[in-house]
C-alpha cells in the first residue's frame, strides 16, 4: 500500500518550467552510436567455465572493495556488467580481471586514483575481491555490411548515419522533456512545507544498501561490524540524504494528489493501463502477467506503479513546461 501523506495536496496551478533545447547532433555522435551498435549487432561468443576473459570482452562479475581495513563506500558491487577497456576513474581495475576464468575469484590490488570521491583515500591502496561471472566476446559488425546496414533501416552507412542521427535528436528531446518533468516535481514538492524524518531517510537508505550492498557483503561473510560501517557510510553522506528526503516527499506529494484527485487503477484493466510502466520495466503484458501469477507482491507493486504513473501524467497534462519555444505536456 502506498504511504498516506501527512499533507493537503498541493496546488497544481502555475507550475511552469522552461528548460534548454537539447544540442545539435554532431558527427561524432553518429560515429560513436554506430560504433556501440556494430557491437550490439556483433557476432557473440559466451565463453564456458573455465575459459579466460581478455581485455575487450563484456564479463559479469561481483565485486567487493576494501582500503584501510574497510569495506570501500560504494565499492560493492553485484552482477555488475562491464567491458574489460582500461578505465581511468579506477586504473587497473579492468586488467586485473583480464586472464581469470569464468568462475573464478581474484583478489585485484591497485591504488586508488587522485580523483576517488572520498579524499582521505586517495592515492591509497586497495583491494578488489572479484568473482568472474560470466563473460563474452563479441566480434563488432563490419560497418560496410549490408546486413548490419539493413538492421539499422538503410541501404548505405550515409543513409544509416542519417537515420541515427534523427534518432538521436529525438532521444536527446525526450532527455529534455524529462528534465521538464523533473524540475516540475521539483517545484511541486517545494510548495509543501514539509521535511521527512530523520528516520524514514536512515530506513530508506538503508533498504537501498541492503539491495545494494549488504546482500554480497552478506553471502561473502563480511564481518557484521564491517557491514555496519559500510552502511553507515551511505547514511552519512550528506547529498545522498538530500536525494532520498526529496524522492521520499515527492513520493508522498503524488500521492497526496493521487488521494485528491481520485486516481486508481482498475484491477481489470491493470495490465492494459500499464503499458508505459511495463516498457520501463522492459516487460510485456505477457510476462507481467505470468510474474503476477507467480509472486502476488508484484501485482501489488505494479498498481502501485501504474497509479503514480498516472498521477504524474495528471500533473504534466495541467503543468506548463517548455523546451525551447515548444511547449508540451504528457
Amino acid at each position: 500500500m502506498p504511504p498516506t501523506a501527512p499533507f493537503e495536496a498541493p496546488s497544481l496551478e502555475g507550475l511552469r518550467v522552461t528548460v534548454p533545447p537539447p544540442r545539435t547532433v554532431r558527427k561524432e555522435d553518429v560515429v560513436a552510436r554506430i560504433e556501440l551498435l556494430r557491437r550490439e549487432h556483433g557476432t557473440v561468443k559466451v565463453l564456458s567455465r573455465g575459459e579466460a576473459a581478455a581485455m575487450g570482452d563484456e564479463v559479469v562479475v561481483d565485486s567487493v572493495g576494501f582500503s584501510d581495513g574497510k569495506v570501500l563506500a560504494f565499492g560493492v558491487e553485484a552482477n555488475r556488467k562491464l567491458d574489460l577497456v582500461k578505465d581511468p576513474e579506477l586504473p587497473g581495475f579492468a586488467e586485473g580481471i583480464a586472464g581469470m576464468a569464468v568462475g573464478s575469484t581474484r583478489k585485484i590490488h591497485l591504488k586508488l586514483p587522485a580523483s576517488w570521491p572520498d579524499a582521505p583515500l586517495r592515492l591509497a591502496p586497495a583491494e578488489f575481491d572479484v568473482e568472474l561471472k560470466a563473460a563474452r566476446r563479441i566480434t563488432r559488425a563490419r560497418v560496410t555490411d549490408p546486413a548490419f546496414l539493413q538492421k539499422l533501416g538503410g541501404a548505405s552507412l550515409d543513409e544509416v548515419g542519417q537515420k541515427v542521427g534523427l534518432q538521436l535528436q529525438q532521444e536527446w528531446r525526450q532527455e529534455a522533456e524529462a528534465r521538464a518533468a523533473r524540475e516540475i516535481m521539483t517545484k511541486l514538492a517545494a510548495r509543501v512545507s514539509y521535511r521527512v524524518p530523520q528516520d524514514d531517510i536512515d530506513e530508506e537508505i538503508a533498504a537501498r544498501w541492503q539491495e545494494a550492498e549488504g546482500k554480497l557483503l552478506q553471502q561473502r561473510k563480511v564481518h557484521e561490524s564491517l557491514r555496519k560501517k559500510a552502511l553507515e557510510a551511505w547514511q552519512g553522506r550528506a547529498r545522498l540524504r538530500e536525494e532520498v528526503a526529496q524522492q521520499l516527499k515527492e513520493t508522498l506529494v503524488l500521492e497526496a494528489i493521487a488521494q485528491s484527485e481520485g486516481v486508481e487503477v482498475s484491477p481489470a484493466r491493470l495490465l492494459e493501463e500499464a503499458g508505459p510502466v511495463l516498457a520501463q520495466l522492459g516487460l510485456d503484458a505477457q510476462k507481467a502477467k505470468q510474474q503476477m501469477e507467480k509472486d502476488a507482491r508484484f501485482r501489488a507493486q505494479l498498481a502501485e506503479k501504474v497509479r503514480r504513473h498516472k498521477t504524474v501524467e495528471l500533473v504534466m497534462s495541467r503543468a506548463k513546461a517548455k523546451v525551447s519555444d515548444n511547449l508540451w505536456g504528457i
